[in-house]
């Protein structure tokens, strides 16, 4: 839906980063704005690596189209209380929530930049029971922002 929301306000390039495949979902939704004219990019890699995400931003630099904006957006979903969660979900939240931001904060540093979004959570301000990780992961993008 975001993706539509910028090619409605005249949006013509968009670059979307994926760690771990994307549903056929999103695919489709892909490949019908493609058919419209957008030119979407793929990138493939790893959300807490920062030499991945660099390597996205010098493509991105060795493009024509000037970068714009960034939004951190990325679905972290997860129902589990942190007390039943394993550590390798903990940590993927983690990932996704504090990593991937701080290194898309980072390396966006040198474009003048319309806007940078991250897109957090109502947990950091309720009362987030056995949801620790999502809260501190929130309120983390909250600060950064």
């Amino acid at each position: 839906r975001l993706a539509r929301w910028y090619l409605a306000r005249g949006a013509k390039h968009l670059v979307l980063l994926d760690e771990c495949g994307i549903t056929p979902e999103i695919a489709a939704a892909i490949e019908e704005m493609r058919r419209e004219g957008i030119e979407i990019v793929i990138e493939k890699c790893q959300f807490d690596d920062a030499e991945s995400i660099k390597a996205v931003f010098d493509r991105i630099n060795g493009s024509v189209f000037p970068l714009k904006g960034v939004v951190h957006a990325v679905d972290v979903s997860c129902n589990a209380l942190i007390r039943f969660m394993s550590e390798e979900v903990f940590f993927r939240l983690h990932r996704i929530q504090v990593s991937l931001s701080w290194l898309l904060h980072l390396y966006s540093q040198k474009w003048d930049l319309d806007h940078f979004v991250l897109f957090s959570s109502s947990l950091s301000h309720l009362d987030p029971y056995g949801k620790a990780n999502l809260a501190a992961g929130g309120s983390f993008l909250e600060a950064l922002s």
